[in-house]
């Protein structure tokens, strides 16, 4: 990890010229000599001088959620909470946001300290009310079904307006909706007018 800020300095001189991310941080990780785990972590942590300005103007505070619509990018937000809770690797990256090291997002499986990250959403949704919730889940995932239940079940309890939903094309989904959104995809926030960090939210309230 000794070797991460001079590869993350290398990276970010790639990106600001133009360099395509992939490319970039093969040529970096090379140089450096950096493991699967480290490319993972400098891949999700580091952005160009343009993508961290266009990131942070979108950037909400979780205050804005309230009356306001939001969209929760499912399990973008749920895996990254379950792996803070579980004492798992998150980070704050260079462009604002709280992020995971998870890199295998095809082979996770739903668990009941996935239910547990949903209801802590839940709690920062209670003390900041929005007009009404549309989470949005891949229906790709094993299970997902069972947990949007769950997320409608729990809505409910709360007196919460909305609505829980699976999709094949969740990203296509979330960004035809365009409104203030729950989500650290990157690729997803170049297509979106306004995002909030709730696993940000989550970590600052387990800390008091």
């Amino acid at each position: 990890m000794d070797k991460l800020p001079g590869a993350q300095e290398d990276l970010r001189f790639l990106l600001d010229r133009g360099y395509r991310k992939e490319y970039a941080l093969k040529f970096v990780g090379d140089h450096h000599n950096l493991l699967l785990k480290e490319r993972n972590l400098l891949f999700r942590q580091t952005y160009s001088q343009r993508e961290i300005q266009v990131t942070l103007s979108k950037l909400k505070p979780t205050e804005f959620i309230t009356g306001r619509h939001l969209v929760i990018d499912g399990f973008n937000v749920l895996i990254t909470i379950e792996h803070a809770m579980a004492n798992g690797e998150v980070f704050l990256c260079q462009d604002g946001l709280v992020r995971d090291n998870v890199a295998a997002f095809s082979n996770y499986k739903i668990k009941e300290s996935t239910r547990k990250a949903a209801d802590k959403v839940i709690e920062i949704l209670v003390k900041c009310p929005p007009k009404d919730i549309c989470w949005v889940f891949d229906s790709q995932i094993s299970g997902s079904g069972t947990l949007s239940q769950y997320v409608m079940k729990r809505l409910s309890e709360e007196k919460l307006q909305g609505e829980s939903i699976t999709s094949p094309t969740a990203d296509h989904q979330i960004s035809k909706l365009n409104l203030l959104t729950a989500t650290s995809d990157s690729a997803l926030i170049d297509r979106l007018v306004r995002v909030v960090d709730l696993p940000a939210a989550v970590l600052e309230i387990e800390k008091e």
